[in-house]
This record gives structure tokens, sequence and C-alpha cells, in this order.
């Protein structure tokens, strides 16, 4: 982080559906990132409930999602965004709020906030987020910044199309000279971080067949002899539990017990020191009662171990050209997360069976052995994706045009979605977009879709460029980074919406400064 002279000192939030980004402005990368998902209960929390408590009956933080004692107290999962990634329960977006600000330890009304929205985001919500924190707050300005402009500023650009594949919806937003294209928007909810994390919970046996870490326990036991008979240890080496030379051969109960490996609290479970040489051990799952876990506690947990098989086998297809023709020119309805692909003819086959395996365990110690089955999940990005608004910003000249038939109502993949996405712009644009495409999201950390992406998008004009990242972890930080350096610049210094400034105009004042 680095400070600027004559700049205001400034934190800058970035709240999405699954993570909320907040930080220093100047810094690289978000100092604190946690996930937006609250958890609440319906009475009082029993005493000794774990995670950090914001008020309200509101829990926060990484702790209370992995600590089993959080799962068996009936916790709540609550989220302040809907569908479309706006904010619809004002009460736990405060919590969160108040969670960033302590965990910061930064007094709100000492620090400017910038604020990254949705570039779709209406104008009544910014308002209201307006009254909350002047109100309530009491913060010294604020400025609000479209994600979509601040990902172009991020990558170097002014002018461009940037593909948020976000976790509730993916979009093509245009943007010229640093100015969100609102009608041009395009967003679906096919192929959202969510919806492929849920194809891959179909690859391990559908979402309701995963046993989360919370419903069992894992215990071992020790085996020393089986060591010293492979000649991996001594007769007469001390054991770990004893300082005076017992040996390891004691009471069986015991020694199980000692031996038990909580995956909770990430617990040793290499076994027993002899003389360098780890003793194996035979581990076993002991089943918990979880009648009093939450139904939305239980798919979150779920999600996550499903997650976990998204970020770290699954992958975007490089030859998907093997098989283009049985996967896209039968134009497979890709709404559907349970739905398999079409077959392919015997020659693809073939082919497709000399992908080498990915052997991933789950928690449970399940193995997962995937091979051409781990690019299906990623296709849901370049099938048919329908589009997606709102009621909230709809207008009426765009509904009367739906009605006429003269604008599509989906797009073939995600380069059609840029490219639908830039043809609604004036033609003169068109060249200078089509060279600024920027991918951002968590979901274009997975491996391989940057360059599908520039691939499909010669499709649709000869003169493309992909700007991504290197880092494929910064792609989810992309927003923020170009709020935190906008925020550091002497010339942006006056287009902070100040406090007095609504005291004497009101909220509706915010959107000459942050157009």
């Amino acid at each position: 982080m680095f400070f600027v002279p004559k700049t205001v000192p400034a934190v800058v939030l970035d709240t999405g559906t699954r993570l909320c980004k907040a930080g220093f402005a100047g810094g690289d990368v978000p100092s604190l990132v946690c996930p937006s998902a609250l958890g609440t209960y319906a009475g009082q929390a029993p005493e000794g409930a774990l995670g950090d408590a914001v008020g309200n009956g509101f829990v926060a933080g990484y702790e209370w999602l992995a600590a089993r004692e959080v799962a068996l107290s009936g916790v709540q999962v609550r989220s302040a965004f809907d569908d479309d990634g706006l904010i619809s329960d004002w009460a736990a977006y405060e919590a969160l709020l108040d969670y960033c600000f302590a965990r910061l330890q930064v007094q709100p009304e000492e620090y400017a906030l910038c604020v990254v929205e949705p570039s779709h985001n209406p104008k009544r919500p910014r308002e209201e987020l307006c009254q909350v924190l002047f109100d309530k707050y009491n913060v010294p300005a604020v400025y609000f910044g479209r994600n979509a402009a601040l990902s172009c500023f991020a990558a170097g650009r002014h002018t461009g199309v940037v593909l948020d594949c976000g976790a509730s919806n993916v979009s093509a937003t245009p943007v010229f000279e640093g100015a969100v294209v609102k009608h041009a928007i395009l967003r679906t909810r096919v192929g959202s971080g969510q919806d492929i994390t849920r194809r891959c919970a179909a690859l391990c046996g559908g979402l309701e067949c995963i046993r989360p870490p919370y419903a069992f326990r894992r215990r071992g036991r020790r085996h020393a002899n089986d060591a010293v008979a492979d000649g991996v240890g001594g007769a007469n080496r001390p054991s770990r539990r004893s300082s005076a030379g017992a040996s390891v051969d004691g009471d069986a109960d015991d020694e199980e017990d000692e031996a038990a490996d909580d995956l909770d609290r990430n617990e040793d479970g290499g076994g027993v020191d002899l003389g360098g040489a780890a003793a194996p051990m035979e581990f076993h799952l002991e089943p918990v009662d979880v009648s009093s876990v939450s139904e939305s506690y239980a798919e979150m947990a779920r999600m996550q171990v499903a997650e976990d098989v998204k970020h770290h086998v699954c992958s975007v297809d490089r030859e998907y050209h093997l098989y283009s023709g049985a996967m896209h020119a039968a134009d497979h309805d890709t709404t559907d997360a349970d739905a398999s692909p079409p077959p392919l003819p015997q020659q693809q086959q073939a082919s497709r069976r000399n992908v080498p395996p990915i052997a991933h365990e789950l928690p449970d110690g399940t193995t997962l052995s995937l091979g051409a089955e781990r690019f299906r999940p990623a296709e849901a990005l370049f099938g048919t994706l329908p589009h997606a608004r709102t009621a909230r910003e709809d207008r009426p000249f765009l509904a009367y045009l739906r009605q006429q038939g003269t604008l599509p109502a989906s797009s073939k993949g995600v380069a059609g979605l840029v490219s639908d996405a830039i043809r609604r712009c004036e033609h003169a644009q068109h060249r200078e977009m089509f060279a600024g495409v920027v991918l951002t999201g968590g979901t274009s950390a997975m491996s391989g879709l940057a360059d599908r992406l520039q691939s499909e998008l010669f499709l649709h004009y000869n003169r493309v460029k992909v700007h991504a990242a290197a880092n494929p972890v910064e792609r989810k930080y992309t927003a923020w980074t170009g709020a935190s350096m906008l925020a550091t610049f002497a010339d942006f210094q006056n287009h902070w919406f100040t406090r007095d400034e609504y005291r004497e105009n009101g909220a509706g004042f915010v959107h000459k400064r942050c157009p």
C-alpha cells in the first residue's frame, strides 16, 4: 500500500454475491477477503458459539463456516444479495459492513469509502446505500464505481468490453471512454459460478450425495508393529506420548482415542515418531448426528466441496475443436445443470478416452478419477446463453424492441455474448472494443478459459485481444484493484460525494458525482 500527498484516506469495498473484498486505497490486493454469506440463529445464539458477532444476531467470517460446532448449533445461512447481485437484505448488508470495518480496524467516520457496484445497479439502491453510509456510519465522503469501468481501468483500458464471470451471473459490459454503456449490457445466469459448481457436484453423484466435513469424524489407529516388521523402526523406540520410554503397544482404546484426527482442527494424523519413520495408520469414519443442521448450511457446505472440485480438477477444454461438431452444432441445451452432453462419434470418443485422468480425494476419503468428464461443467459457458434482466433495470423502449423481436433472446456462448454486446454499440466503437476484451470474475480463473475465449472470438472478428491477469487468482480482484488505483489519483479527489453535499442536496446528487 502507498499513499499519495493531498489525497483522501479511503477504504475500497467490493461486495460480491459470494466474496467480499475490502482494503485500503493504494493496495495491490484487498486486505480482507471473506464470504458474503452470514450466519444467523433463529433464536439466541448458543453459549460459546464460534464466529465474529457483528450485531443483530449475525456472525461473519471464515471461522463459523468451517466449524462443526457451528453447523450442529442450527445456524442459518443468510445472504444480503438477490439472484441479480443487488442488495435485497439491508440488515445483512449492514452486518457485513460492520464486520469489514471491524476487521480493518478503522473508524468509518475517518475514511472515505469507494464502493464497487454492479454495472447494472439501478439508481434507487445506490441512493439507499448513500443514506445508510452517511446517516448510520457518518462517512466523510463516498464514491460509487461501476465494476466494469474499474476492471477496464485496472487493465489499462478506457474503452473495451468486460466479460465478468461472477458467482450469480455472467455479464458482458461495454465501456466507452471510462463510462459504462448501460443499454448494451448483456447478462445470463447460465454458466455462472454457482451454476458451474452445481455441474461439478453432478460429477460427484449429485449435490445430495456429497458428505460435508461436519457430517463425520475421521479417526485413526496406529499400527507400529507393521512399521517394525517392515524395517522402518526398532522394537525399543519410545512412543510420542511417553517421556519414560513406554512401548507403543499400549491399550488399544487409549491409542485410538489419542490418534483421533478431527479434520476441522487439522490435527496431525501422521502417526508416532519412531526415530524419523512414521507408523502407518488405518482411518475410519465415525458418523455424526446432523439432524440439527439447517438446510441452508448443509447446501452451503456441499457447494464448498463441489467448488474445491471445480478449482482443483475441472478446466476448460483447449481441444474443443475435436468434438465441437457434436457438442455445439447439435445446439445442446446447457440450461440444465444435470444434463449430459450428446454422444460423440466413434473416432472422437476414442480421442476423448486418451485424456489422462486426474484423481481428487473428497473430505470423506472418496477418490474421484475424472478424465474427459472434467471438461463438461465449463462447456456451459459455450452453449446457448439466454439473456437475463431484472424489472428494475428494464426500460420501456428496450421492452418494446424485445416484443418486436429486434433484440435476440440469447447468445451463442460467452464469445457470442461479448460480440452481441459490442454490436449494440455504435459501429465506430466496435474495433476498439474488440481489441480490449477484459476477462474478470472468479470463474475466469479456470484453466484454459482465456485461450478458449480468444479462439472463439476470432470467429466473430479477426482483430481480437483478450486481456486477463497472468495470475488467475488476481482476476477475482480486478475491479477492486481498479478502484484502489483510482482513489489514489490526485485528479480524482474532486469526484468524492461529500457528507456536506449530501446534507445540502440529498442522496439524488450522487448520480452527478458518480455517473
